[in-house]
């Protein structure tokens, strides 16, 4: 119920009393349980996003030897599609926490998503002599990931979008595995 408020509300539009209706319960045993309106949304919206990409991260970390990379372009393609999928359903809510107060907003970055990205840079550094590819800047490669699927999902919120999320990831997949110029060699 919590997590339907924020969704469709936003962190500054939700209301504990419209959580605490809904379940049937008193607005003070929520924040008995949670503390405040934050530590409930941390619950609501950021543990479910953190389980869902810490599991897509953990199976990224356990990918076996892999000379042709196709496990590890599978791997990177549903980690992509859980992350846009996830940007896309909490959108509304991330919005507002992090295009709002910006000391707000930089406190939730460095304890929900840096962390994510971190968790990510370090999987992709253990699976680098797992398959062959060029040299890439890790770090650059991981943010570009996020930095896209947020941007996508956001673009999508803003002009009412029902964007084909597959054929998003497939083109994301392209250009990260494949870039978009041609060989060096006819550039």
């Amino acid at each position: 119920m919590a997590r339907a408020e924020f969704l469709v509300k936003g962190f500054s539009g939700a209301r504990i009393q419209s959580v605490a209706d809904a379940a049937g319960v008193n607005s003070a045993l929520l924040y008995k349980h949670f503390e405040s309106k934050e530590k409930l949304f941390d619950e609501a919206i950021m543990a479910p996003m953190h389980d869902l990409l810490s599991a897509r991260i953990d199976a990224v970390r356990a990918l076996p030897p892999d000379p042709g990379g196709a496990a590890q372009r599978e791997s990177t393609r549903e980690f992509l599609a859980a992350l846009l999928e996830m940007f896309v359903e909490s959108i509304g809510a991330l919005g507002v926490i992090l295009f709002g107060d910006r000391d707000h907003a930089r406190r939730f970055y460095a304890g929900h998503v840096r962390p994510l990205i971190e968790a990510a840079i370090d999987a992709t550094r253990l699976n680098l002599n797992r398959w062959e590819h060029r040299e890439f800047n890790i770090e650059i490669a991981v943010q570009s990931l996020f930095g896209t699927a947020f941007w996508l999902a956001l673009d999508r919120s803003m002009h009412d979008g029902e964007d084909d999320l597959a054929e998003q990831v497939d083109a994301i997949m392209d250009i990260t595995f494949h870039g978009i110029g041609g060989p060096a060699e006819r550039l």
